[in-house]
């Protein structure tokens, strides 16, 4: 019987160390990838590889790793990004990925926080990017990665209108469950300070929390209430070396 999946978040994959905290260097990551396929003996979930807003990064340095190894990826690109400017993949190099046979699928279209759209924003922003990447690619977009991790039941329903199948939270816990007719599915944040090590315990826990992760994620979400979501979102921009313009998706969560 095969192990349950446990998906992995990535953002950047350079080949030099960078302050920003979800950035990877090409030789950790590569390390991750080979750790990934030798699991230890006792493990209780297989870990998955997907990518968040498209960076070029990820064409350059992530992508020459997983064909070395033959891992597939699912790669959650910012449709209104794409092209744009030096930090975003074209598409062709999402035909690329595509051809390759990773997935691309959807992250928005210019990485609103759903939560905080009005009706005709939201539909852009799930609508939008997956008739664009479609009409590039020809091929279906059935899956969603929140921008921030944000979502509720309305974001939910609106999914399933627009027609996606999967989508994808940036909360680790439970792995994967079933809501409003939608397939949903936890991801496990890599940071700058993750390694193999952690992975393979991972893979052992079968990505169970431990109780001080519980405890750190209550009082992430108790400070998100108490200060505002938009506060906080700029608390995170300045903790993680990051812009508060910047349109990355790991953290604020």
């Amino acid at each position: 019987m095969s192990l349950p999946v446990l998906y992995l978040n990535y953002h950047e994959v350079r080949a030099e160390p960078s302050p920003y905290l979800y950035s990877l260097p090409a030789e950790e990551f590569d390390a991750q990838v080979r750790t990934l396929l030798a699991p230890p003996p006792d493990s209780h979930t297989q870990l998955g590889i997907t990518f968040d807003d498209g960076h070029r990064t990820q064409f350059e340095h992530a992508f020459p790793v997983l064909e070395r190894h033959g891992v597939p990826a699912i790669f959650f690109v910012t449709a209104g990004f794409t092209e744009t400017g030096p930090d975003y993949m074209s598409w062709s190099q999402l035909r690329e990925l595509a051809a390759a046979g990773h997935q691309v699928q959807a992250h928005g279209w210019v990485h609103r926080f759903m939560t905080h759209c009005d009706d005709a924003a939201l539909d852009e922003e799930l609508r939008r990017p997956k008739e664009t990447i479609e009409d590039h690619l020809g091929r279906p977009v059935d899956a969603l990665s929140f921008p921030g991790g944000r979502y509720d039941a309305r974001v939910l329903e609106a999914c399933r209108r627009v027609g996606y199948q999967r989508v994808f939270t940036s909360v680790p816990w439970p792995a994967a469950w079933e809501e409003q007719e939608l397939q949903v599915f936890g991801r496990y944040g890599i940071q700058s300070r993750h390694t193999s090590a952690n992975l393979v315990h991972l893979m052992r826990t079968g990505g169970r929390p431990s109780a001080l992760q519980r405890m750190a994620y209550a009082a992430k979400m108790t400070l998100r209430r108490t200060i505002g979501d938009e506060r906080y979102h700029r608390l995170w921009c300045v903790l993680s070396h990051g812009e508060p313009g910047d349109e990355q998706n790991a953290g604020g969560r």
